[in-house]
């Protein structure tokens, strides 16, 4: 699908948003095994309502961390999405594109 038009919100470990806060988690962890196929470790998970990033930072895995969330326009050129997961949830191959927001 593409980005054009789409309002999403990313989780960020630091405000503002630094490159590694859009690294997918292939590049992360590049040599983990993934219960997800590779395309999708190769993407980023954003959500398309604010309130479905927020529940998402409530899991253990988050509970312990730092969490930003950020609201993201995309562009026409800021790459490919496809929703994946729970209704919310997205899956997102960025272009090398796409300014990381300040």
């Amino acid at each position: 699908m593409d980005t054009e038009g789409l309002v999403v919100y990313r989780i960020t470990a630091s405000d503002p948003p630094t490159a590694y806060d859009f690294q997918s988690h292939r590049m992360r962890f590049p040599n983990k095994t993934f219960q997800v196929d590779e395309c999708q470790a190769m993407s980023l998970s954003v959500h398309d309502d604010y309130e479905a990033a927020v529940d998402v930072t409530k899991l253990p895995s988050f509970k312990k961390k730092t969490n930003f969330i950020k609201e993201i326009s995309l562009k026409k050129d800021d790459g490919l999405i496809k929703q994946t997961g729970s209704a919310n949830h997205y899956s997102w191959w960025r272009s090398h594109n796409f300014d990381i927001p300040k």
